[in-house]
């Protein structure tokens, strides 16, 4: 717990040990950013001033309006593609079948995961807690940003540990419900084509990452804290690997 930062000891060389476990830590962190290729940090500001200007606005924010909005957007969004279900699919197919097109899905998904982290970065604000690194990743060799968010692990209450990892995908399945309703607005161009690469992003990236409770992402820290169930992955392992010696290797 000392080690953590979690707890204090009453010693004599306690500030040195602190700041011992301090630059561990950060030489911790260091090592662990370069130590898988696909899966790069780059850390790169510091958003706490900003978000220091943005807290009143952040405290007004209501959780209950922002589900209203969302369940209403939810609700025009699906009436919407039952309504224009045959011409989406059409659309669909021809993005993902023209090479020539595939420029759009590159523009917006960095910006759709800029929305993604900021989102999880207000949520963490919301309730009390700091964000104070965000930078640039690669994951699986596409350039995303990222915010480091962990300070909700320290939330007591699960319920605002849910609303901050469900607060990215919120985000980004708002984004693009909205860029479905333009979709359907907009004549044949450019703008129509970067909402139907938007619309396609945010729902492939929400559905099969972020969402997906068998990757380390949103989905997974949200079933951990919805059923609190801490460490299910380390858990979950220990549970397959115990399995595999019991029952096929006899041991």
């Amino acid at each position: 717990l000392e080690r953590a930062g979690i707890m204090s000891c009453a010693v004599d060389d306690g500030g040195e040990r602190v700041r011992q476990q301090a630059r561990q830590s950060a030489r911790f962190r260091r090592r662990t950013r370069w130590s898988n290729p696909l899966a790069l940090r780059v850390p790169l500001h510091d958003p706490g001033p900003l978000l220091d200007v943005l807290q009143p606005l952040i405290d007004r924010l209501s959780l209950k309006l922002v589900a209203i909005l969302l369940s209403a957007l939810s609700v025009i969004g699906a009436t919407v593609a039952i309504a224009t279900g045959e011409r989406l699919l059409d659309d669909l197919a021809v993005l993902l079948a023209s090479p020539g097109q595939w420029w759009s899905l590159v523009v917006v998904w960095p910006l759709l995961k800029l929305v993604h982290e900021s989102a999880h970065a207000i949520a963490v604000r919301r309730f009390g807690g700091q964000v104070h690194e965000i930078g640039l990743g690669l994951l699986v060799l596409m350039p995303m940003p990222y915010v480091d968010a962990s300070d909700a692990s320290l939330f007591e209450r699960r319920r605002e540990r849910v609303w901050v990892s469900a607060a990215g995908m919120v985000a980004e399945v708002a984004v693009a419900l909205c860029a479905l309703l333009l979709w359907s607005l907009l004549e044949e161009g450019t703008l129509r084509q970067i909402a139907l690469a938007t619309l396609t992003a945010g729902t492939f990236s929400t559905l099969v990452f972020n969402a997906n409770p068998l990757l380390r992402f949103d989905g997974y820290h949200l079933l951990v804290d919805l059923f609190d169930l801490p460490n299910l992955g380390a858990r979950s392992t220990a549970w397959w690997r115990r399995l595999m010696r019991t029952r096929w290797l006899g041991l």
